[in-house]
């Protein structure tokens, strides 16, 4: 069963394009999260010096990115409260489609009994 760690950029890009803006609200909600917990991963290496690769930019220049995203994220959460977004039962109504979506069979059936 997929989590929310495991939603990619692919699975809510199509939410991006609903013509729903709460749906458009809660894609651009998780693709920012998703960007953010990745950015956030990065650092935590680049602090542990396990990164394995050479940033082309200033770690501080990063650690501000992140802060600022994190800020970002915490505003879309306060409207989400004032719209009355209920960002948990959207992500948790996502994930459920998307192993719908996953395991091939939208339609549950039921098993004869005698």
């Amino acid at each position: 069963m997929k989590t929310f760690e495991d939603l990619t950029l692919k699975d809510v890009a199509p939410l991006t394009e609903s013509t729903d803006y709460k749906d458009r609200f809660l894609g651009e909600f998780l693709e920012t999260n998703i960007r953010y917990n990745k950015l956030r991963k990065m650092l935590v290496k680049a602090e542990a010096h396990n990164l394995d690769f050479t940033p082309d930019c200033p770690l501080d220049l990063l650690i501000e990115q992140q802060f600022h995203m994190g800020n970002y994220l915490h505003a879309m959460e306060v409207r989400a409260e004032y719209e009355g977004i209920d960002l948990g039962f959207c992500i948790k109504s996502l994930l459920r489609d998307l192993e719908r979506a996953e395991g091939g069979c939208c339609v549950e059936t039921e098993v004869p009994t005698r």
